[in-house]
């Protein structure tokens, strides 16, 4: 249709041609001749009709991103274009976005396939890949079926003051704690949304944090991510003291699979001047920099999953948060694990255990060589040897069709002061 004047419309913008008269109609702007619409006009309209734009739409279907954007399809996935002061222009977040919606998408495809594939003989172990030896199934075994890690519960730290008790005095309280399974499946995509990992400095040998102050920073970071509903914590989630043998065997098998609790749900950093300076916190750093990649068989840096709050001196200081972040980011953010290795032993990282570097780094070894065979052999090799793998794999695949559904961005990283 030749206008004469193309200014105040948008490419994507809804308007009305001879509103009030017999031809009225809408039609949606597709480029600019004068305008071309996306569909053909019903109406034969003389020189002089009126063409008015609507008021833009501020909030997408399915989508909690203010704004104009296109639309989001499981097969095939296009971006329009945002309009942002009378330009257009591709929003770089929203494309990156797409991309981990991409990879999410991947591994429904993948669960779908190994969920078909139990369906077919629940609970028992399927053949495996000719020449797969009996080391190699064990191992893919112990990560597919992962462990039960102690969640704390988001609602009762935001509402609790203080201190947070240690494991078993939580376990005595109600509503505090709740177990989860995580395996190597939830490690394929950040799947797990509701979930977050917390990285920090333990002040003492007896309590990490006496005072309370991360306890006070991990609640605010919480109050403004009300989507987060489970916490793990070391001094919350393992047994701490004095343990039982029952306690001792947990702990030890916790810090096995503790690889699984940095990998699959978002990281929460609680920085400080003493974060860059121990062993666990760097190695849990490094974690919250990898996510697992199918086409590699491993691990690739990947910077989305990890957040940041401070305490003590880089609370009060904004040079000093800048500089613990960027540190942070520069020494683990694209870092492979033999790079990583290399760091992690080092002398300068202190560590109240020297054998818990080598314990921890050694495990992470076997779950990136289980990864490799897990993917190596999955044409005809799945574990599936517990009924509840079927349960949790449902589980996660719900998650993940959510996630694509809604195309919901995490949200922002926020800076806390104290």
């Amino acid at each position: 249709m030749e206008v004469v004047s193309q200014a105040g419309f948008v490419i994507g913008q809804r308007v009305d041609i001879d509103r009030g008269t017999s031809v009225h109609e809408t039609n949606t702007i597709n480029a600019f001749g004068s305008i071309i619409f996306l569909t053909p006009l019903l109406f034969d309209h003389p020189a002089g009709a009126q063409v008015v734009g609507q008021a833009p739409t501020t909030k997408l279907h399915n989508s909690g991103d203010e704004g104009a954007a296109g639309g989001l399809g499981l097969g095939v996935m296009i971006v329009v274009g945002v309009a942002i002061g009378g330009l257009c222009g591709l929003s770089f977040a929203v494309v990156r976005y797409l991309r981990k919606v991409r990879r999410r998408i991947a591994v429904v495809r993948y669960l779908s396939k190994v969920r078909r594939r139990s369906g077919k003989d629940k609970g028992s172990t399927l053949t495996p890949k000719e020449g797969c030896s009996a080391e190699t199934l064990e191992r893919v075994k112990l990560w597919t079926h992962g462990f039960g890690f102690w969640f704390v519960s988001a609602d009762k730290i935001k509402m609790s003051t203080g201190p947070l008790p240690p494991h078993q005095e939580m376990k005595k309280m109600s509503g505090w704690l709740t177990k989860h399974t995580i395996c190597l499946q939830h490690c394929l995509s950040f799947v797990l949304v509701h979930f977050v990992a917390v990285s920090h400095v333990w002040l003492t040998r007896d309590n990490p944090d006496p005072k309370g102050e991360q306890a006070a920073a991990l609640r605010i970071w919480l109050l403004r991510n009300p989507h987060v509903k489970y916490v793990w914590l070391d001094w919350c989630s393992l047994p701490q003291g004095q343990r039982t043998e029952e306690e001792k065997k947990e702990f030890k098998l916790g810090l096995k699979f503790v690889n699984l609790v940095y990998l699959a749900p978002r990281v929460l950093k609680i920085l400080d001047g003493q974060y860059m300076g121990r062993f666990w916190p760097q190695f849990e750093a490094w974690l919250s920099y990898q996510r697992v990649d199918l086409t590699r068989k491993g691990l690739e840096p990947d910077q989305s999953r990890s957040d940041e709050v401070f305490t003590g001196v880089a609370a009060q200081m904004p040079n000093e948060r800048t500089r613990l972040t960027e540190s942070a980011r520069e020494r683990w953010g694209s870092k492979n694990i033999d790079e990583a290795t290399h760091l992690l032993t080092s002398s300068d990282l202190l560590v109240t255990n020297e054998s818990d570097k080598y314990v921890c780094i050694e495990a992470m070894r076997d779950l990136v060589k289980a990864i490799g065979e897990v993917m190596e052999n999955d044409q005809d090799m799945v574990i599936m040897g517990r009924s509840e793998q079927s349960v949790m794999e449902s589980e996660i695949m719900q998650e993940i069709e959510c996630q694509a559904e809604q195309f919901a961005p995490p949200p922002p990283q926020v800076l806390i002061e104290l």
